[in-house]
């Protein structure tokens, strides 16, 4: 008798749990969506200008060369940079320049001379670098969202040109592929723990440490 109750006990407890399992059911809803967009934030571009690149050399004159550095805002909507660095490269071509002092001179085989000072009221001298170029930096920091000035790179807008230099030896110096002046420009963001805030003065050795945090080992300044 146990034994029977025992199974009929046993089967009503199966089937109380199937018909409780046939009850439940997996609820479902969608939710929404969102979708991530990212926008870099914005630097501009600098640029070069020249009120002209061609250039007669004659003994004892001085030559009028004007190349400023601009610095723009990128023109897109969106946050602009914070601050940047500005940078002036020069690419001088001949291979008898020498630098001291702020002050470029190319020495031809004769001991003549042709030589300009950089424009110390703007730029820094940081060093030359891998590549071969020299490196100068702007003062101050600049704001990323504000245009600069136009900043002379070379002091008077003057390069300067010795006595003694005669014809053919002009023609050596200044034929094709001879003497050269070559101005570019690049613009990097600021980092505040190197640079410091917009309008603080720039130092050689900071921006050297900057430029070097983003350059390539080919374009490192030793």
């Amino acid at each position: 008798m146990n034994k029977k109750i025992m199974i009929f006990v046993t089967a009503m407890v199966l089937v109380m749990a199937m018909a409780t399992g046939a009850t439940f059911a997996y609820l479902f809803a969608s939710g929404n969506t969102i979708t991530n967009t990212f926008k870099p934030t914005l630097i501009g571009a600098p640029t070069v200008a020249e009120t002209k690149t061609d250039f007669t050399v004659t003994p004892g004159v001085a030559i009028d060369k004007d190349p400023t550095v601009k610095y723009t805002p990128d023109s897109a909507s969106g946050t602009k940079i914070g601050t940047v660095v500005l940078y002036a490269t020069l690419n001088l071509k001949g291979s008898t320049w020498s630098y001291a002092s702020n002050k470029f001179t190319y020495t031809d085989a004769s001991k003549n001379t042709l030589d300009f000072s950089i424009n110390t009221t703007n730029w820094v001298y940081v060093g030359k670098n891998n590549s071969g170029l020299h490196v100068l930096a702007h003062v101050k920091v600049l704001s990323g969202s504000a245009t600069s000035s136009a900043l002379p790179v070379i002091a008077n807008n003057k390069v300067n040109v010795s006595t003694g230099w005669t014809e053919d030896q002009l023609q050596t110096a200044f034929g094709a592929s001879g003497v050269q002046i070559i101005v570019s420009s690049s613009v990097v963001q600021a980092k505040p723990t190197i640079t410091g805030a917009a309008n603080t003065a720039v130092s050689a050795a900071n921006a050297k440490t900057l430029w070097n945090t983003f350059s390539t080992t080919a374009n490192d300044i030793p």
